[in-house]
This record gives C-alpha cells, sequence and structure tokens, in this order.
C-alpha cells in the first residue's frame, strides 16, 4: 500500500490522472510534480534552518 492507498486505488487514479490530461501529457505533469516537490522539500529545509543559505 502506498499512502495508504491499495492497488485498485491506484490504478482508478491513474486511469482518471491519463483521462483528464490526455497520455501525451501525462510525463510532463509528473515532471511537474516532481520539481513542485522539489521546491517544497527544499523550502521546509530553509525554514527548519534559516541561517543555512545552502
Amino acid at each position: 500500500m502506498i499512502l495508504g492507498l491499495g492497488i485498485w486505488e491506484l490504478v482508478l487514479l491513474g486511469g482518471v490522472f491519463i483521462a483528464l490530461f490526455g497520455l501525451g501529457r501525462v510525463p510532463q505533469v509528473a515532471r511537474e510534480l516532481g520539481r513542485v516537490h522539489g521546491l517544497i522539500q527544499r523550502i521546509r529545509g530553509l525554514l527548519r534552518n534559516p541561517f543555512r543559505l545552502f
């Protein structure tokens, strides 16, 4: 189970994702979600230790 979801819920979410964005845009949307996730992680790290610049 990933994030408390079973295999059928993940398959259903994947189908909805493809239906909303189309098969061609799925990789692009996934890359953007990855970038946003990385940005959020960096911001959280800076907020934990505000005196550390890099």
